[in-house]
């Protein structure tokens, strides 16, 4: 009989968001090869006063602005109040990437205004959700896999050993300690979670330090166990001559965002190689820098080969990928970058910034490491990597993924906590 693993996302996983807990329904899939995997997710959607507060400012255009219509702000509190008046608590189940999914869903009537509070409603929901689903229907799990972004579900994971003697782990890959976004109140939650786990997991020497430097102090029972890529770039193999053009292609995959200065490499790509058609720029992702970007795209002139090109699902960014010469990963922050490990996977030799995740995966044989904010540098970089381009080695480069940061790796170190 398989063993059972629940993992637990601090963010939201259903049909309509699978992006908020991508990683961890990655990280379901590479699992269920060997365990029985379900993911139990929170959700607590904005409580009917936010709602009506939003409605308000709507209607009089003050404030925010927020992405909801006026229509749908309406269908949503309507919602909120039935289930607030004949069902509070909602359990939803679905089937994603063949991995089940347990929602449990908690309306609310006002909001919670302190983190406490906040963190206490979330956990709440959570415990009654998984004494509903899990410990009423006697599947036991033999492990709990909680996962940060930013604590919820560490807490959550303590009571549950606490209530029902259920063994947990949690992992931990946010930026938000170096950023100096956590206030000294989140300590004693994050003491909490690390004293009484199995074990805690950090995907990088780097947010272990930053956990380390918040708490002042050391954290001693871990391992470090990077976030695997998904199963589709471990299990296509490498064929080298597929690439279906004759420039030198430069790929760039992120949210677009300030933080992953796509703007800089558009501004540096144009410095290095003055729009020559010989050399094509792809830009992958969506977020709130899409038409800043088109625009200056078209204001330098660099419409022929610098392509934006939005929102691809894995299957295409593989495909990118394997069409693509060099991956460039600029970001002035980082945890790790999954973005990486996926490029390195693909063969590509890799230009990206010392900013927390890329040099504890880099080598000479790999790409090329440069500072932050540096245009000159990343410029240099471009045209380095293209000189010396046939000094990297395509198969030692996806090997060294492949041993490193795939799915068999993975699931040995997972194999190890269930012993």
């Amino acid at each position: 009989m398989k063993k059972r693993i629940c993992i637990i996302p601090s963010g939201v996983l259903n049909p309509d968001n699978t992006i908020e807990s991508d990683f961890e329904l990655t990280q379901s899939v590479i699992l269920s090869k060997l365990y029985e995997v379900t993911i139990f997710t929170v959700n607590c959607p904005p409580a009917l006063y936010v709602l009506i507060k939003m409605l308000i400012k709507k209607f009089l255009n003050i404030g925010e602005k927020n992405k909801l219509n006026f229509k749908n702000l309406i269908k949503q509190l309507i919602k909120t109040l039935f289930f607030y008046i004949f069902k509070r608590y909602r359990i939803k189940k679905y089937i994603i990437r063949n991995i089940k999914v347990v929602e449990i869903i908690n309306y609310s009537l006002l909001n919670q205004k302190t983190f406490d509070k906040n963190i206490n409603r979330w956990v709440l929901s959570g415990i009654k959700g998984f004494k509903k689903y899990f410990i009423d229907n006697c599947i036991i799990p033999d492990l709990v896999m909680s996962h940060g972004r930013f604590l919820k579900a560490g807490v959550l994971a303590y009571e549950i050993k606490r209530r029902f003697g259920i063994d947990y782990t949690y992992t931990e890959y946010v930026t938000l300690y170096r950023e100096g976004k956590v206030t000294d109140r989140s300590k004693k939650y994050l003491e909490l979670i690390l004293n009484n786990s199995k074990m805690n997991i950090f995907i990088s020497e780097g947010i272990k330090k930053d956990v380390e430097d918040f708490l002042k102090k050391t954290v001693n029972h871990y391992k470090i166990i990077p976030l695997p890529m998904d199963l589709m770039f471990d299990e296509k193999s490498l064929n080298i001559n597929k690439k279906s053009t004759n420039s030198f292609v430069f790929t760039n995959i992120g949210y677009l965002t300030e933080r992953k200065r796509q703007k800089l490499l558009i501004n540096a790509f144009y410095k290095a190689f003055n729009g020559d058609n010989g050399f094509i720029l792809n830009i992958v992702g969506s977020g709130e820098l899409y038409s800043e970007l088109n625009n200056l795209v078209n204001a330098l002139k660099l419409n022929n080969v610098v392509n934006i090109m939005g929102y691809k699902n894995s299957k295409e960014i593989l495909n990118i990928l394997d069409n693509s010469d060099v991956f460039v990963f600029p970001s002035k922050d980082e945890t790790l970058g999954v973005a990486v490990i996926e490029a390195i996977s693909r063969g590509l030799p890799v230009i990206a910034t010392i900013c927390g995740g890329p040099e504890y995966i880099l080598n000479d044989k790999l790409g090329i490491l440069i500072p932050t904010d540096n245009e000159e540098a990343l410029i240099n970089a471009m045209k380095k990597i293209y000189k010396d381009y046939f000094n990297y080695d395509k198969f030692y480069i996806r090997n060294f993924a492949l041993n490193n940061y795939g799915s068999k790796v993975f699931i040995e170190k997972i194999q190890n906590l269930l012993k």
